[in-house]
């Protein structure tokens, strides 16, 4: 249900906000929602304005939506082409095991993060104690790759493992037909969980950047692995499929920020799904782990609670959220019920899961981490 609000000047876009009507008797009742409906206009047009540089389409919106606990609530709801705004995508396979670092992208293994070059991919089977990797062709040393727009048909596709095996995968955003969009869900009003669960369901988004690229959950290494293929990240940490387009599993420092207000902390790089901010790693504190919850967040005056990024290499932006978190969607006309087991504004949030996969693995991914 959207709320017909009065519009509210927000950055370069005139932004429609939301206030519920208020009756001429003024009772306690209505006086009381006409707080509500003013805090919520101006956190909608707080948070509107952090993606004032991505590639909003149409115009952001205060809507109802149902969090994954169950809670009723008002909702920004902002459709962003799936694509970096402030920076390029790629690059991601190299073509030789005599490319250099710059002619490939990234991977992460062990809490680190590592170049996809050639001598990675020559090495391959020593860096996973597996002779069974074999990636390129040891008379050429020519790389095998599926790239353009076979590679996205191959990252799209559930059940191309046995046909790809010691394959990188490779899809760019210019090989897919229509370019994909992501509608997001985001609390105006985080709703804390009474106890956090510490998992993370990995069909769930973790947030947004602030340019427009979704935050996903942790890359299924376990099924990507035992295919034996790799869809390598950029230098950015980000990658592509085509049904969710370009999107983020590590925060590698490519994502605009936001000054804190609080001298000596990191800059905002975006929202969680549950309606919190996401700073910048900061190691000096985030080494003091007493200072942080399960979820990598913590309270500092002034902020409030928020969210660090995870550790580069970690493959987690986020570890869980503290608060019922909202939806992803894959179509601009979508609404939010995130309590479902599917959302009704599309397929499971944060679509498919990338690259090949095992047979008979489930097209929305592994259940929860454990």
């Amino acid at each position: 249900m959207k709320l017909a609000f009065p519009q509210i000047s927000v950055g370069r876009a005139t932004i429609v906000a939301g206030a519920l009507a208020i009756s001429a008797s003024c009772s306690q009742e209505n006086t009381a929602s006409s707080v509500d409906a003013e805090n919520a206009s101006a956190r909608f047009a707080e948070l509107s304005e952090l993606f004032a540089g991505a590639d909003v389409i149409g115009e952001p919106a205060i809507e109802e939506c149902t969090l994954s606990g169950g809670t009723v609530t008002t909702c920004l709801k902002i459709t962003m082409v799936a694509a970096p705004s402030q920076h390029e995508e790629g690059p991601f396979c190299p073509l030789t095991i005599e490319s250099g670092p710059e002619e490939g992208g990234k991977w992460v293994h062990d809490d680190k993060v590592h170049n996809v070059d050639g001598p990675f991919i020559r090495d391959l089977a020593t860096f996973y104690d597996d002779p069974e990797w074999q990636m390129y062709d040891p008379e050429t040393g020519e790389v095998r790759a599926v790239r353009g727009k076979i590679g996205c048909e191959v990252a799209g596709d559930p059940n191309s493992a046995d046909d790809n095996k010691n394959t990188f995968v490779e899809c760019e955003q210019k090989y897919i037909e229509t370019a994909p969009q992501q509608t997001y869900f985001i609390p105006l009003n985080p709703a804390d969980l009474a106890e956090i669960s510490g998992k993370v369901d990995r069909r769930s988004a973790m947030g947004v950047a602030f340019n427009g690229v979704k935050f996903d959950a942790p890359a299924p290494m376990e099924l990507i692995l035992g295919g034996h293929t790799l869809g390598p990240f950029d230098h950015c940490g980000g990658h592509v499929n085509p049904s969710s387009g370009y999107h983020y599993h590590a925060v590698l420092g490519c994502e605009p920020g936001k000054e804190a207000g609080v001298k000596g902390h990191s800059d905002m790089i975006g929202l969680a799904m549950d309606g919190y901010g996401i700073y910048a790693r900061d190691d000096a504190a985030q080494s003091n782990v007493d200072d942080f919850d399960q979820c990598g967040g913590h309270s500092v005056d002034g902020l409030g609670y928020h969210y660090h990024a995870g550790i580069p290499g970690g493959n987690e932006v986020l570890g869980c959220f503290k608060a019922e978190n909202g939806c992803t969607a894959d179509t601009a006309d979508g609404t939010c019920d995130a309590s479902a087991a599917t959302g009704r504004g599309g397929p499971p949030p944060g679509g498919r899961h990338d690259g090949p996969r095992p047979e008979g693995a489930p097209e929305g991914g592994p259940p929860p981490s454990e």
